[in-house]
């Protein structure tokens, strides 16, 4: 079977730079030079269009390192309208985004010129535990959705533990301190306390409400793991 590996995501929009401002702004999207200027009749045979020209950029998505995928916002000098876009269109219909804060995060698409599809709600999907999302429109209309996880093995397991052990779970690390000194006398009431809070790592350039690193299963069972041997 031949390499497969994912590029990137494309939006035509009507005006390329302000769209890509607001993905960068409010989502933290980070451009990937050179800016686009391109026209030819390769450009035209390539993508079926007419005297095809279109102006646009590359901009990384969150929480996949450097060489993660990207998303392509291009204008043309000639683009084609159509009608809103809906949630159950066939064909793509929506980018999604994992969030620390819906709620805050909704607010500040809002704020930003973008506008609401739906609620916020939140739901729990047996096996994948509870996500809590929103759906909303980007400044040009297309659909993106905010959404927020959390993995209801990881909070069991948290509470199993936590009246033996005080420790601080990131989504990246698992970091143990010396056993607390209530573990002897730890009861069921200890072991129905809420959870420590998964928060993002320390250090990275986002805004507030974003998780700077998308969460994996691969590392949620590593965390787990980890938290096995204490």
């Amino acid at each position: 079977m031949m390499s497969v590996r994912f590029s990137h995501v494309n939006l035509i929009a009507r005006n390329w730079q302000k769209l890509a401002a607001f993905y960068q702004e409010v989502l933290g999207c980070v451009p990937v030079p050179p800016e686009r200027d391109l026209k030819g009749d390769w450009l035209e045979r390539g993508t079926g269009v007419r005297r095809a020209h279109l102006q646009g950029v590359h901009l990384r998505l969150p929480g996949h390192g450097e060489n993660g995928p990207t998303l392509e916002i291009f204008s043309y000098d000639v683009v084609i309208g159509g009608p809103p876009h809906a949630a159950n269109r066939v064909g793509f219909a929506h980018l999604a985004f994992l969030v620390e804060d819906v709620a805050q995060a909704r607010e500040a698409v809002l704020a930003a010129g973008g506008s609401a599809v739906g609620t916020v709600e939140s739901v729990v999907v047996p096996g994948a535990g509870r996500i809590t999302w929103t759906y909303l429109r980007d400044p040009e209309g297309n659909i993106i959705e905010l959404q927020r996880r959390e993995d209801f093995e990881l909070i069991h397991r948290s509470r199993s533990i936590r009246g033996q052990f005080e420790f601080v779970i990131t989504a990246d690390d698992c970091t143990e301190y010396k056993p607390s000194p209530q573990a002897s006398t730890a009861s069921s009431s200890a072991m129905s306390s809420p959870p420590p809070r998964i928060s993002p790592a320390a250090g990275v350039s986002s805004p507030p409400f974003l998780h700077p690193r998308t969460p994996r299963p691969a590392r949620t069972r590593e965390v787990a793991r980890c938290r096995g041997t204490r």
